[in-house]
Formats: structure tokens, sequence, C-alpha cells
């Protein structure tokens, strides 16, 4: 009955397969009342890298957002249109964006955009440039924008 276990239909179809157990974890997780219950407030950052030779930066910038605490969500490869990116992170209820390109890479920095605070003096989201090195200093930077001082 394992097709019918997992969604398929009312049936009996006998079956053979292979796995790695995840399944017979999950089962067993429930059955003890074990299976841990994720929150969800959503994702903090969506890293996208703006070219596929970007991608090893992103995954340092992802990482380093991580160690803040943040959650994020890392791209596996980039858009061919930024919109597309922007609309992900929108769909997904992201927080921010920080879009890694060349330009501020190399001078160590990470571009990100507040998706949900607005510049009070353009009306669009909140956006810096934050050396790589300081990730944790984000929310302070978007703060001083969000209430008037640069």
């Amino acid at each position: 009955r394992l097709l019918e276990l997992y969604g398929g239909p009312n049936c009996q179809i006998p079956c053979v397969g292979f796995g790695f157990g995840d399944c017979v974890i999950v089962e067993l997780l429930k059955e003890n009342n074990l299976l841990p219950s994720f929150n969800n407030d959503g994702i903090g950052y969506v890293v996208c890298a703006y070219t596929d030779e970007m991608y090893g930066a992103a995954c340092r910038i992802a990482a380093g957002l991580r160690q803040t605490g943040a959650t994020v969500d890392l791209m596996p490869s980039p858009k061919k249109k930024v919109a597309r990116s922007f609309a992900h992170a929108d769909r997904i209820g992201a927080q921010r964006m920080a879009f890694v390109a060349p330009s501020e890479v190399e001078k160590g920095l990470v571009r990100i955009k507040d998706l949900r605070t607005k510049d009070p003096a353009t009306g669009e989201g909140v956006q810096v440039d934050v050396p790589i090195d300081q990730l944790d200093t984000v929310d302070s930077l978007i703060e001083a924008i969000a209430n008037g001082s640069k």
C-alpha cells in the first residue's frame, strides 16, 4: 500500500523500489510525534548570482547571511531577466533580495534590496550596498534609510 500511503489511488498495486530510507524516517517521526514543526515566518533573503561566474560569490554571501541567523534561499542558477529573480523572491515572501553582481563584488560589496521596507525619498524598496564582511550590519543600514537618514 506504499502508493496509497503517499497519495496514490486507493488500490492494491504490487510494486518494488529502492530508497535511502527518508520515507521510513518521516513515518517513524510522525508515529512518535517527533516530526518537527517548521515556523513559516518566510525567507529572510533570496541570494541570486548575476551570472554563472558569480555563483561562488553568491554561495559565500549566502553563507555569511546564514551566519547572522538569517534564513536564506540561494537560487541555483541566474535568471535570464533580473525581474524574474525579484518575482521569485516576492512569490516566496522573502523580505530581502541580495543580487550578486561583478561590479559590486569587485569592490567587496553586495547590493541588498529590502522588498518590504520603502525608502521615504523614492517610494521604492530600500536598497543598500553592504560590505561582504559586514553582513551583520544590513538591518541597521536599512533602518537608517527607512527613517530618513543615510
